[in-house]
C-alpha cells in the first residue's frame, strides 16, 4: 500500500509540473520572458503557480511564503524557479495591492543574496520594470526595489552610475520598453474581464507616473553623456499629450511628465534641441497647444498649476516665437443678446 502511494504521489506530482508548464499565462503587454520550472521542488512549483490567482490576498500570503522557501531551500532550486519567477514579476510589480508589491520585491532581495550570478544573468530581462518599481509611490516597494537592484551590481551602487556605463543597445532597450509601457492602455495592462474600470485605471496611471520618473533619470544621464540627438527623438512620441491640462491622466501623471519635459527645456540652449523644435512649425505649434494655449486654468487639479505654469514660462522663454503659432477666438458674451 505504501509503495502504491508513493508511486500515486509521484504521478501526481508530474501531471503538476507538467500542466504548470503549459500553464497559459497571457501577458497582457508581451514579455520576452517564458514560464517554466522543471525542478523538483514539489511545493515551490505550488507556489508559483499560485501566484496568477485573482484574489490580491492569496497572492500575498503565497509571495510570503514563497520568500521563506527561497530563503531556506538549496541554491539549486533557487536558480531553477528563476525562469518563471521572473516572467511573473513581470505581472506582480504592476499588482495594485502594494502588499504584493512590496513581497515580490523581498523575494528579490532575498535571490540576490543567495543566487547572484545566475539572477545577473537573467536581469536584464527585467531591467526596465525593475527600474520603474525604483519610484514607486509605496516607499517600501522603492526601497526594496533600489536595495536589490544595488546589491545585485555592487560595483555599480549608485543608478546614475550604472546607467552611464551600459552600452547604446541596453539603454536602446530601456526605451523601448518604456514607450511601451507609456504607449500603453488601459486594456493593455490590465484584462478588462477580471477587473473593473476603477482597478484599471489605479494601474494604468501608476504605470504611466513611474515610466515618466524613469523616462527623466535615463535622459539626464543621456545629457550627460552626450546623446541629445537620442532624447529628441524621443519627443517624437505621442505620450506628450499628457502634458495638455485638464487631460484624461491622473494628477500625478501629469507632473510627472511636465518634470520629464521640464529637463528637456532646461537643455534647450543645445543646438539638436531647439533645431528640432523650430525646423518645423507645425511641431512647434502642437508644443504650444500643449504647454501654453491649453492654459493652466482648465486644471483642476491644484497641485499641478505651479509645475505647469514653469513649464509654461520655460518654453516661452525657449521659443518666443511660439505666439504667433497661438489662434483663438474670443466670443464675448454679448453676442447673443
Amino acid at each position: 500500500m505504501a509503495k502504491k502511494k508513493k508511486k500515486g504521489k509521484a504521478k501526481h506530482e508530474k501531471k503538476i509540473l507538467s500542466d504548470f508548464r503549459h500553464q497559459d499565462f497571457s501577458g497582457l503587454l508581451t514579455s520576452s520572458l517564458a514560464p517554466f520550472y522543471n525542478g523538483e521542488n514539489f511545493e515551490l512549483s505550488q507556489l508559483l503557480r499560485r501566484l496568477d490567482k485573482k484574489d490580491a490576498t492569496t497572492r500575498a500570503k503565497n509571495l510570503d511564503r514563497l520568500c521563506e522557501i527561497a530563503n531556506t531551500c538549496k541554491p539549486k532550486d533557487a536558480r531553477e524557479m528563476l525562469s518563471h519567477w521572473m516572467y511573473v514579476l513581470d505581472k506582480l510589480w504592476m499588482d495594485n495591492d502594494r502588499r504584493v508589491r512590496t513581497n515580490a520585491f523581498k523575494i528579490m532581495l532575498t535571490l540576490t543574496k543567495r543566487v547572484p550570478k545566475a539572477l545577473r544573468k537573467r536581469s536584464k530581462a527585467f531591467l526596465t520594470p525593475w527600474l520603474c518599481s525604483m519610484f514607486d509611490p509605496c516607499r517600501d516597494v522603492s526601497k526594496l526595489a533600489e536595495r536589490s537592484f544595488q546589491l545585485l551590481h555592487e560595483d555599480n551602487a549608485d543608478l546614475m552610475t550604472f546607467l552611464k556605463q551600459q552600452g547604446e543597445e541596453t539603454i536602446g532597450w530601456i526605451l523601448e520598453d518604456l514607450e511601451k509601457y507609456l504607449r500603453s492602455s488601459k486594456s493593455d495592462l490590465s484584462d478588462l474581464k477580471l477587473v473593473s474600470v476603477h482597478e484599471a485605471e489605479i494601474r494604468f496611471c501608476r504605470v504611466l507616473m513611474t515610466s515618466f520618473r524613469t523616462l527623466r533619470r535615463v535622459m539626464s544621464v543621456m545629457f550627460t553623456t552626450g546623446a541629445s540627438n537620442i532624447v529628441v527623438s524621443k519627443l517624437k512620441w505621442k505620450v506628450w499629450s499628457c502634458l495638455k491640462s485638464g487631460s484624461k491622466y491622473d494628477s500625478a501623471v501629469t507632473r510627472a511628465a511636465h518634470s520629464t519635459f521640464q529637463l528637456i527645456l532646461s537643455k534647450g540652449k543645445e543646438s539638436v534641441i531647439s533645431k528640432w523644435f523650430e525646423s518645423d512649425m507645425s511641431r512647434l505649434k502642437r508644443y504650444t497647444d500643449l504647454v501654453v494655449a491649453s492654459s493652466l486654468f482648465a486644471e483642476k487639479s491644484r497641485e499641478n498649476h505651479t509645475i505647469m505654469c514653469n513649464s509654461m514660462l520655460m518654453f516661452l522663454k525657449q521659443f518666443p516665437s511660439c505666439w504667433s503659432s497661438i489662434s483663438y477666438v474670443y466670443t464675448s458674451p454679448f453676442d447673443s443678446i
